[in-house]
């Protein structure tokens, strides 16, 4: 298959770092690489930022189910238009329905990389189709189990997917030059990003304003905001002051080094900051083995389930500055994997059929 084409659909920031590193290490190795996106968050900038080509097709469809599915309807006609003109070898997918659905149609061979086995929905309309599911050593083999069929192949690595962006990293020169003309990195701050309220897995109340108002009564210096959905954009312009909202993606791994704490109702950016040596906390009201495996490993980020947790490690982390130095943190990725190690031999196996 080498020389051919793989598509890669990304449908959340996370998966835009994922697939854009993903690209980089399979064209290195001779394989054209299409990237495809949707509208949503900070994706296609953050994209822009790292200098990657990609379509964007379609838009997140919201809260509402009817919404979601009338979103995936229309993204998946426009998919098949494009994939069915492309004609690409197989599809790497984090995972998307509507990519999956197209792949499959068109008799493409079907990736998949997860690490939310509680993505119940998702999972649901995706891995009974991949030949492929990749997902870390963290999270135990039948978390998958009520989703895979008998002819699904599993590939695990040793590591989290977020170390295929945070080791060895270079900013682009121009990234890096946005970021730091919007934050002052001599004063102190913090990076804040509330949970992820509209996804299908979250069934709680939101507590983001109420995170916020305490950390702004606490931390005397700059709040950073990384707002998932336009509502948590209002909310935070309107009540709170000393706060940054960026409208387009920043180069957070140029912020981690010199941020105070990095907070998040959702997951990505504290394991980031983490790896990096950055003091970070989950806030993510139930455990996750990906979250628990990179404590483990001795890196800095620490999860919580319940309010009176959250503001003790807030309190504790802002007066300790607790971080991991260089040296550190190298002892700890030479006993890791990333995870393109298994896309990699994935590929070799589909190049040997």
């Amino acid at each position: 298959m080498t020389g051919k084409t793989v598509w890669l659909d990304v449908l959340t920031p996370k998966q835009a770092l994922l697939m854009h590193y993903l690209s980089l290490k399979l064209r290195s190795k001779g394989y054209e690489t299409i990237i495809t996106c949707r509208k949503y968050d900070y994706i296609e900038s953050l994209l822009e930022g790292y200098e990657e080509k990609f379509v964007s097709i379609g838009e997140h469809g919201g809260r509402s189910l009817s919404r979601k599915l009338a979103a995936y309807a229309k993204r998946t006609l426009e998919l098949t238009k494009l994939i069915n003109e492309v004609s690409p070898s197989v599809l790497i997918s984090y995972p998307s329905p509507s990519g999956c659905r197209v792949a499959f149609g068109l008799g493409i061979p079907i990736i998949l990389m997860n690490d939310t086995p509680h993505a119940e929905a998702v999972n649901k309309l995706t891995i009974p189709l991949a030949n492929y599911l990749i997902f870390s050593k963290c999270v135990p083999l039948e978390a998958f189990k009520p989703y895979t069929l008998p002819g699904t192949k599993i590939y695990q690595f040793n590591g989290v997917d977020e170390l295929e962006w945070v080791i060895n990293y270079k900013p682009p020169k121009q990234f890096k030059e946005k970021t730091l003309s919007i934050i002052n990195l001599d004063k102190p701050f913090i990076i804040f990003r509330p949970e992820e309220t509209q996804a299908s897995y979250y069934k709680y109340r939101p507590v983001f304003h109420k995170v916020l108002k305490y950390i702004a009564s606490r931390f005397d210096g700059t709040i950073v905001f990384l707002p998932r959905y336009e509502h948590q954009r209002k909310h935070v312009l309107k009540r709170f002051k000393n706060i940054i909202v960026p409208e387009t993606a920043l180069d957070l791994r140029v912020l981690y080094p010199k941020a105070s704490l990095v907070i998040t109702g959702g997951a990505t950016i504290a394991r980031e900051a983490a790896l990096m040596g950055t003091p970070s906390i989950s806030y993510f009201p139930r455990k996750t083995p990906v979250n628990e495996c990179v404590s483990s490993w001795g890196f800095p980020l620490y999860n919580t389930y319940d309010w009176v947790s959250l503001r003790k490690h807030i309190n504790t982390l802002l007066e300790e500055r607790m971080r991991l130095n260089e040296n550190q943190l190298r002892k700890i990725y030479l006993q890791l994997e990333k995870p393109s190690t298994a896309v990699i031999k994935v590929l070799e196996e589909l190049n040997n059929e």
